[in-house]
């Protein structure tokens, strides 16, 4: 009786050593987890990261160095026309020229209006006086339709182009010879001598059937004109 239950309890512990071997040997043969790909994953998401933070800031060093270049240029662009605007020669208080309501007279109108010393400041100058005076007794012998159209200077000679509307003008002789005197006045502050009357770009050879306009006029003294205020 006591060799049998002596050999079950001896199989009973073979069994339980051979099963714990088992067991042993399944966890050797275990694959152990491989963290190499997560590691090389987790570090180029780093490496975009770092190239996308040292491009942005890249792009933003090159805006910002852009944007200093253009302010630059802007302020170089500005002293350029400060300096240009300080070299123009200005006709300070431009004088004007008009007749009395009878047209027995001619009066100097001095303004408090500064032009520059060229053809634009010229073409302002007739363009004021084309508007009419602001004196109460003196008058336009333009048409009021009547613009200007260019005012060009070559070889000490004003050219100035008036529209058609001017041939509209209902004057004497006397008064058509103080309307070209007028003209040729306005041009002498400009430094020009002489002025040649265009109308529509054209020289005309009568202007309105009483003067011969085919040549430049040479203005007169202004001195001779008394000052209307």
């Amino acid at each position: 009786m006591k060799k049998i239950f002596f050999g079950t309890l001896l199989s009973f512990v073979i069994t339980l050593s051979l099963s714990g071997c088992g067991q042993g040997e399944e966890n050797d043969n275990t694959t152990p987890i491989d963290r190499s790909g997560a590691d090389d994953t987790e570090q180029e998401i780093v490496e975009d990261d770092t190239t996308d933070n040292l491009d942005e800031g890249i792009e933003n060093e090159e805006d910002n160095n852009k944007e200093e270049e253009e302010a630059d240029s802007q302020l170089r662009e500005d002293d350029e026309t400060a300096t240009q605007t300080d070299d123009v020669e200005m006709v300070d208080n431009v004088v004007l020229y008009f007749s009395d309501d009878q047209l027995m007279e001619m009066y100097r109108v001095n303004t408090d209006v500064s032009v520059p010393a060229n053809e634009e400041g010229a073409k302002n100058a007739y363009e004021l006086w084309t508007a009419g005076p602001l004196q109460e007794n003196l008058v336009s012998l333009l048409p009021e339709t009547t613009t200007v159209q260019s005012v060009t200077f070559e070889d000490d000679v004003a050219y100035v182009s008036f529209s058609e509307n001017i041939l509209e003008a209902n004057l004497g002789s006397s008064g058509e010879l103080m309307l070209i005197e007028q003209i040729a006045l306005i041009a002498k502050q400009f430094g020009v001598g002489k002025t040649q009357i265009l109308i529509g770009g054209e020289v005309h050879e009568s202007f309105l059937g009483h003067m011969d306009t085919s040549e430049p006029f040479t203005a007169g003294n202004p001195e001779d004109y008394e000052v209307v205020e």
